[in-house]
């Protein structure tokens, strides 16, 4: 724990402040380089878009977690847990309960893209919903103009890894040496990450791989175990849209289904991944 708490005799309200304070001003420092960029290469430029996804990661997300760790740990790679790799055991695992929850992840993701507002709030649902659109539009093109190995690296590994480095590695390492219990700091942070994307209707299914990422770095002590996972859900995206795309074989139907049908793959899929998770944690507690 006092590793957690860092040698500097910080306070928790400090060093969330300086975190915050971190990710703002990058931000704004990415803004002005973005834009930037913008001027030089257009803005129906894919250049644009791909070196905007790298400014982004690299100084909005990554940058401020190691401003924040160099202040408030004497030991910032093992703070952020970048300095003990998962074992294959634990990375199996992982990879297991991704596919296993496969067909009930989809079936949220289509639940929460059907969600309606109430009519008093049409207005908020079209904005919601025009945001959601805009959102698809910039990733399909990247998907589409992009190969596929320039995909998965700028938005498989590299937001996979950047993300992880500010949700997981700094701001839920920073509320677990609150000390908050860990359970509450895995789903607030979760939630936070959910948020920041800013797409209500693909939120629970995000706080939900947020979750999953938490739980993979906080049970196996290894920030690069939920690397891997959200670099792996990111890639799967990549490889389903392109092989929609090129064989008319939508993998993200797998689970969903219609109102008239019980949704058995859907059980079966949820009731594996729960038997997954306690084996996981039975062993984990018998060691």
């Amino acid at each position: 724990m006092d590793m957690l708490r860092g040698n500097y005799n910080m306070k928790f309200s400090q060093k969330m402040t300086l975190l915050i304070c971190a990710f703002l001003l990058c931000f704004i420092v990415t803004i002005m380089l973005n834009t930037l960029i913008l001027s030089i290469t257009g803005v129906n430029s894919i250049l644009y878009i791909n070196l905007s996804i790298v400014t982004q990661n690299l100084l909005a997300f990554v940058l401020p977690v190691v401003i924040t760790v160099a202040f408030i740990s004497t030991k910032p790679l093992s703070f952020l847990q970048l300095d003990r790799m998962p074992t294959m055991k634990s990375l199996v695992f992982m990879l297991a309960v991704y596919v296993a929850m496969t067909p009930v992840m989809n079936y949220i993701v289509d639940w929460n893209a059907g969600i309606s507002l109430p009519d008093s709030m049409s207005g908020l649902e079209e904005w919601m919903r025009t945001a959601e659109n805009s959102a698809k539009a910039v990733t399909d093109r990247i998907l589409g103009e992009n190969n596929i190995l320039l995909s998965i690296l700028l938005v498989g590994i590299l937001t996979g890894f950047s993300e992880e480095m500010l949700f997981r590695g700094g701001l839920q390492r920073i509320l677990v040496s609150r000390p908050v219990n860990a359970h509450v700091a895995i789903w607030v942070t979760a939630f936070v990450f959910s948020a920041i994307h800013f797409q209500f209707f693909g939120f629970v299914p995000r706080l939900l791989i947020g979750a999953f990422c938490g739980y993979a770095a906080y049970w196996t002590g290894s920030l690069w175990t939920a690397v891997i996972a959200h670099a792996l859900n990111n890639t799967t995206v990549i490889v389903a849209t392109a092989v929609n795309s090129a064989y008319g074989c939508n993998l993200d139907n797998l689970g969903v289904v219609s109102d008239r049908e019980f949704p058995i793959l859907v059980l079966v899929s949820l009731l594996m991944t729960i038997s997954l998770i306690y084996l996981y944690l039975k062993n984990r507690r018998n060691k």
